[in-house]
C-alpha cells in the first residue's frame, strides 16, 4: 500500500508539473500567438536578424587556445531545466513590479557551471590563418537568440573574424541546474523555468569575453591528434525499456609541441540530472565532475564533455557518490584503444543546419493526458 500511495503521489506531482506549464504557456503566447522576435534586437551588429553562414573552413590546423571559467551569478535565479513542483510555483508567482516567476531561485552552489572556449587556427590552402570556436556551455540548451549574442561578443572581440555557423559551434552540456535569464524565447519561461534576465545575460557574456580573451591568449602549436575508445556498460544505462544503451566512449585529444595535451574532447552519452528537480542547487551537475576526473585520468588541461544520446542514457550511479563514478568512467577511458596521428588536415561543410520535428514520449513522462492541450496550443 506504501509503495502504491508513494506512486500515486509521484503521478500527481508529474500532472500538477505539467498542469502549471501548460497554464503558464498559455498565458505567455496569448491565445497561442508567439509573438516573432523584433528586426532591432540587435542593432549595433551587421547581422542583427540572422545568424551568418559562412563558406567552409578547411586545411591544417596549426595550434589550440583554451580556456574555462566559473559562472556564479550576483544573486540566486532559477535553475533552467526542471519544471516540476521541486522548483516550480504553483501557481506561478506574481511580483510587486507586474513581473512573474514561475520557478525558485537556487539555495547553494556546488561544483559551478562554467563557461569553456577553445580556438583552433587553421591554415588554409592559400597559407592565411582562419580561425575555428569550440564554445561549451554547462546550461540546459542553446538557443538561437543566445547564439546570436555570442557571435557578436566574438565579432567584437576579433573584429577580422565573421562569425558563422561554419566557424563557431557553441554547444550546451545539458546540465538541468545551470542559470536561467539566457534566452529571450518565453516558451522556455513556462516549461524549463528560463525567464529572461538582461542583467544576468549580460553579466553571462561578460564572462563569456574574458574567456574568450584568455583563450587567446594561450594559444599553443599543436604536433598530433591521440585517439581513445573504450566500452562502458556497467557505468552507461538506457532510461527507457526497449531502448538499446549506447554505452561506447571516446576522446580526441590534441597534443602540443610542449609534449602535453592542450584539450581532450570526451564522448559520452548520459543524462546530466544527478540533482534532481528538488534539489536546488547550481551546479555544473554531472558533467564537472566527470570533466575533472577525465582530465586527471589523461593528463589533459581541459577536457569538454560532447555529450551524444542524452535524451535516452542515464550514469548508472548504483549507490556510488558522484566523484566515484567519475573516477571510474575516466579508469574506463584512460584504459581503451588508443591511436595517434600527426596529419592535422581538417575540413568543416557549409549550408543550412536540419531541425528535426520535434517529438515528445509523454508516455515516458508520465502526461499523456497533457499532450492534446499543449499541442492545440503549438
Amino acid at each position: 500500500m506504501k509503495v502504491q500511495s508513494l506512486v500515486s503521489r509521484k503521478r500527481t506531482q508529474r500532472k500538477l508539473g505539467f498542469l502549471a506549464a501548460s497554464v503558464s504557456l498559455l498565458i505567455l503566447s496569448q491565445g497561442c500567438r508567439i509573438s516573432a522576435r523584433q528586426e532591432d534586437t540587435y542593432p549595433n551588429t551587421a547581422s542583427s536578424d540572422s545568424i551568418q553562414v559562412g563558406n567552409p573552413q578547411s586545411g591544417q590546423l596549426q595550434s589550440l587556445g583554451v580556456a574555462s571559467q566559473e559562472f556564479i551569478p550576483a544573486s540566486p535565479v532559477s535553475l533552467a531545466g526542471f519544471g516540476g513542483p521541486g522548483r516550480r510555483f504553483l501557481p506561478p508567482l506574481f511580483l510587486a513590479n507586474g513581473e512573474t516567476a514561475f520557478c525558485r531561485p537556487y539555495e547553494k552552489v556546488i561544483a559551478p557551471p562554467r563557461i569553456k572556449v577553445a580556438i583552433f587556427d587553421v591554415k588554409k590552402s592559400d597559407s592565411k590563418l582562419t580561425q575555428l570556436f569550440l564554445i561549451s556551455l554547462d546550461i540546459v540548451a542553446v538557443t538561437a537568440d543566445m547564439t546570436a549574442k555570442i557571435h557578436q561578443e566574438i565579432a567584437r572581440t576579433f573584429p577580422d573574424t565573421q562569425p558563422s555557423l561554419n566557424n563557431v559551434v557553441v554547444l550546451a552540456t545539458h546540465t538541468h541546474s545551470g542559470p536561467s535569464g539566457l534566452t529571450e524565447n518565453p516558451l522556455w519561461s513556462a516549461f524549463i523555468c528560463d525567464q529572461y534576465n538582461n542583467d544576468l545575460t549580460e553579466s553571462y557574456l561578460s564572462t563569456f569575453k574574458k574567456t574568450l580573451k584568455k583563450a587567446a591568449s594561450s594559444k599553443e602549436n599543436i604536433v598530433s591528434i591521440e585517439t581513445l575508445t573504450a566500452d562502458a556498460p556497467s557505468l552507461l544505462k538506457s532510461r527507457f525499456s526497449g531502448m538499446s544503451p549506447a554505452t561506447d566512449l571516446s576522446a580526441l585529444s590534441f597534443r602540443t609541441d610542449t609534449g602535453h595535451i592542450s584539450l581532450s574532447l570526451a564522448r559520452m552519452a548520459a543524462h546530466p540530472t544527478i540533482y534532481g528537480s528538488k534539489d536546488l542547487t547550481l551546479t555544473s551537475d554531472l558533467v564537472g565532475p566527470t570533466e575533472k576526473a577525465i582530465a586527471q585520468a589523461l593528463a589533459a588541461d581541459n577536457v569538454f564533455l560532447m555529450q551524444t544520446e542524452i535524451g535516452n542514457m542515464d550514469a548508472h550511479i548504483d549507490g556510488l557518490q558522484l566523484d566515484e563514478w567519475s573516477q571510474k568512467i575516466s579508469e574506463v577511458l584512460k584504459n581503451g584503444q588508443q591511436s595517434s596521428r600527426s596529419t592535422l588536415t581538417i575540413s568543416t561543410q557549409a549550408g543550412q543546419l536540419p531541425l528535426p520535428k520535434p517529438v515528445v514520449n509523454w508516455k515516458a513522462c508520465g502526461a499523456e493526458w497533457a499532450s492534446p492541450l499543449i499541442c492545440a496550443c503549438w
